[in-house]
């Protein structure tokens, strides 16, 4: 699990910074009043976090998984502390 939550944090450290770099984007278009770029930009970023490759997808698989994996184990935790309790190992 630690190198799923690993790869889910680097991508989040990525996908942060191209946020960032979106944000300051798209401020200087507000300031200079071109909202047809902006609709244009919000778009095409819309079409490339949609491609499997890109950063966002990415990272959302990760989270995906991670948060799968801890699932299980959850219920591997459970279903051990019950079997536990049938055989009296839990007392």
């Amino acid at each position: 699990m630690t190198q799923r939550q690993d790869w889910a944090e680097q991508y989040r450290s990525e996908l942060e910074k191209q946020s960032s770099a979106r944000a300051a984007q798209i401020e200087s278009l507000l300031t200079a009043g071109d909202y047809e770029a902006i609709r244009e930009w919000l778009d095409q970023w819309e079409q490339e976090d949609k491609d499997p490759n890109s950063l966002c997808y990415q990272y959302r698989k990760a989270r995906r998984e991670l948060r799968q994996e801890r699932y299980r184990q959850r219920q591997q935790q459970l279903y051990g502390s019950i079997l536990d309790t049938i055989t009296g190992k839990g007392t």
